[in-house]
């Protein structure tokens, strides 16, 4: 199956699992599977790293695609975060090119990304400048995808650096 369309399918599933968070992250994929019987098991294998990927990063992902949007564009959302999401998680987590992402992405949904934004994906320099500029806590939670009342929580009981 062609790179854009495992694309798509992530961007898919992840889009299920955003509309109704309350459900499993693997139920949601078990039952995306179960759907699309077509799906081959290097298909299958390919997506789920891509799904479980975002999903264990989102808080850092959604970050960074604010960083790379105007604010307003994320808050409305329209269905434009998630392929954006999933993108950030292939360039900054992945290390693709971001040339070729936004190629694959531009065949599955025109118009969402430009080739700017997602190069600011790879550009850690930024990221770092970003991330530095929040609190200790925060930088923690957004760095690990982790709840900031689970982060402070942890720097109570041990001291910040070991935290």
């Amino acid at each position: 199956m062609r790179t854009s369309s495992l694309i798509g399918h992530a961007i898919e599933a992840y889009t299920e699992y955003r509309r109704d968070p309350s459900i499993p992250a693997d139920a949601v994929m078990r039952r995306f599977f179960f759907n699309r019987k077509y799906l081959g098991s290097s298909d299958r294998r390919a997506i789920a790293d891509t799904y479980f990927g975002v999903i264990k990063n989102w808080l850092r992902l959604e970050a960074l695609v604010r960083d790379a949007f105007h604010a307003e564009d994320v808050a409305s959302n329209n269905g434009l975060n998630e392929p954006r999401v999933v993108a950030a998680f292939l360039i900054a987590m992945e290390g693709r090119n971001p040339k070729e992402v936004f190629a694959d992405l531009d065949l599955i949904r025109p118009g969402v990304v430009t080739e700017e934004a997602l190069s600011c994906f790879a550009d850690r320099e930024r990221e770092t400048t970003r991330l530095f500029a929040l609190s200790a806590t925060e930088r923690l939670a957004t760095l690990y995808s982790e709840p900031t009342w689970f982060v402070e929580a942890l720097t109570k009981e041990y001291d910040e650096a070991t935290a």
